[in-house]
């Protein structure tokens, strides 16, 4: 994980913040100005667009459609997903995996990542952002 300035190794998944880049690695957050490219899964903030990836997530008006995944944000629509993903009040239930935004809790499988206050826990390690 990277946050700001700090840098954390050896976990299953990266996250990453601001104008920060990583690759090689099995899960990818991008925020803001970031690209990342090769990833088995990719999430996308503001107009910024990922390919070659089983999941694709575009915030804001902006919609993406990657295999048989596809989100809408605003009014939030969510279909034919094995994971799970919240933002802000609008919910979506599917599969093993749970990311949250705001103040909600999210526990599925062996991975739950929290954002804003909450305490997240990835395996074996905990996380507060």
């Amino acid at each position: 994980m990277l946050f700001g300035d700090t840098f954390s190794k050896d976990i299953p998944r990266e996250i990453i913040f601001r104008d920060v880049f990583s690759r090689g690695i099995q899960g990818d957050i991008l925020f803001r100005g970031t690209f990342s490219k090769d990833i088995p899964r990719g999430i996308l903030f503001e107009g910024i667009f990922l390919r070659r990836i089983q999941w694709g997530i575009l915030l804001w008006d902006i919609f993406s459609r990657v295999s048989r995944r596809g989100f809408l944000f605003g009014d939030t629509l969510s279909r034919d997903i094995q994971g799970r993903i919240i933002f802000g009040d609008a919910f979506s239930k599917v599969g093993q995996r749970g990311i949250l935004f705001g103040d909600v809790l999210s526990r599925v499988g062996e991975r739950g990542i929290l954002f804003g206050d909450v305490l997240s826990r990835v395996g074996e390690r905990w996380y507060v952002f």
